[in-house]
């Protein structure tokens, strides 16, 4: 009997598709922190924080979801994004400020 009934195919269907939604959770994570250096690089005038944010966002949506978070190995790649969540934040806080300052000193 090698043939497999349908239900058995079905059910092989529902593993692989659970597998691979778990694969593509992974890869999302795993490359937040470098797609994120990529979009924050050391020189400022180059910066893409709001597509760096979303970026990140999406991340640790995606590792807060349930099953990444039972994944012993992301906990590394969940410390880094946490490093450049901080870093984002600092940046926006930075942009917010010089924002607020050149509006008070252009308004007078």
């Amino acid at each position: 009997t090698g043939s497999k009934t349908l239900r058995e195919l079905w059910l092989h269907k529902l593993e692989c598709e659970k597998v691979l939604k778990l694969l593509t959770m992974i890869e999302t994570i795993r490359e937040a922190p470098r797609q994120f250096d990529h979009l924050i690089p050391p020189i400022a005038r180059d910066c893409r924080i709001g597509k760096a944010t979303v970026v990140l966002s999406d991340a640790l949506d995606t590792f807060n979801s349930g099953e990444a978070v039972e994944v012993y190995a992301m906990m590394k790649v969940s410390q880094q994004m946490m490093v450049r969540k901080e870093k984002a934040l600092e940046i926006l806080w930075n942009s917010l400020h010089e924002v607020i300052y050149l509006s008070n000193g252009n308004g007078g």
